[in-house]
């Protein structure tokens, strides 16, 4: 990240006046709900999904917390709604790019919390004593699905890719409510919230070695799923149609070599393959770390080529996160 106060950067999205336009090529200066309205299945797959509002589904973001934020939840798509027409819920993941020594994360509430416990902690004006700490480093990957309370702690840059939605609910009003819009605004934060005592929330990677290059899956859920590539050497990546893919760049840079040309890419740039580009080469210069976030079919895309490989099934399921929201355990 550039230096000073940054607080976070939308990389890919398509959400209110907030939209991606294309750089370059024979479609640049067009935007990303353009293509997505004219083009659908050839930039999102064959399964075409979509946010509530018909549009690209996941927002892809970088936050840099140089400050603790903010305790907050968003809802989950079934009270999104009831609650908020026109909008999905938000489910989100951190990936740590970077960490102080000793910094926390934020993520559910503390062991044996109730909704009753929770209302008086916000009428003592102390509502952060309800959530759990979790120790970070980077590399660390931790899930926040929807109605799971949360909050980035000082002194971490993360990768954040969600649904497309931007609705937060906190414990307390913001500035220039009044009491009614107040109340409102807690009210929604106490239903949206999901109790769950949960023990370590950080999500252990499934590696896999081609050669040179390294293959991680961090994530998988029906919303999406995310995985990084460490690459040394030549990569191919095959592009079947079924799915896009929202890429950022980590760390080095790598040339794109595909059936139109060429493109370089860049430490924090990132860029969005559409499902029907066709394969690629992605040739790292001369290293390169590259984050990739998709819609996944659970099955087909996760769990049958892990499985194939020989990844233990605790492991393909630990993918899926702890608590309720795991979905990858109740398909194995």
């Amino acid at each position: 990240m550039p230096d000073g106060i940054i607080a976070e950067t939308w990389e890919i999205t398509d959400h209110g006046d907030d939209v991606s336009i294309v750089k370059n090529g024979p479609l640049a200066g067009r935007s990303l709900r353009e293509l997505v309205r004219d083009h659908g299945r050839a930039i999102l797959g064959t399964r075409e999904p979509r946010s509530a509002a018909g549009g690209f589904p996941l927002l892809i973001k970088f936050l840099d917390a140089q400050r603790t934020l903010g305790m907050q939840v968003h809802p989950d798509d079934q009270y999104a709604a009831a609650n908020e027409p026109g909008e999905n819920g938000k489910t989100e993941a951190w990936y740590v790019i970077e960490a102080k020594p000793g910094a926390v994360l934020y993520c559910g509430n503390v062991p044996g919390l109730t909704r009753e416990k929770l209302e008086a902690a916000i009428a003592d004006g102390n509502p952060q004593r309800c959530m759990q700490a979790v120790p970070v480093a980077p590399g660390d990957f931790i899930y926040v699905p929807a109605g799971r309370m949360h909050a980035i702690g000082e002194g971490i840059l993360v990768y954040e890719p969600q649904q497309s939605c931007n609705l937060t609910y906190g414990p307390f009003g913001r500035p220039g409510d009044d009491a009614e819009a107040t109340k409102r605004r807690i009210r929604k934060f106490v239903e949206a919230c999901h109790l769950e005592d949960l023990g370590d929330q950080r999500i252990p990677s499934v590696r896999l070695s081609y050669g040179e290059n390294e293959r991680s899956f961090l994530m998988a859920s029906r919303y999406f799923a995310v995985e990084k590539l460490t690459l040394r050497s030549q990569w191919h990546q095959a592009m079947p149609g079924g799915r896009f893919l929202a890429t950022s760049v980590l760390a080095g840079a790598a040339r794109l070599h595909h059936r139109l040309g060429v493109e370089t890419v860049r430490m924090g740039e990132s860029y969005l393959a559409p499902a029907g580009m066709g394969d690629f080469t992605i040739e790292p210069e001369p290293e390169c770390e590259l984050i990739t976030t998709w819609v996944p079919d659970l099955v087909e895309d996760v769990i049958k080529p892990i499985r194939a490989l020989g990844v233990p099934t605790s492991a393909i399921a630990a993918l899926g996160g702890p608590g309720a929201a795991n979905d990858v355990v109740r398909l194995l």
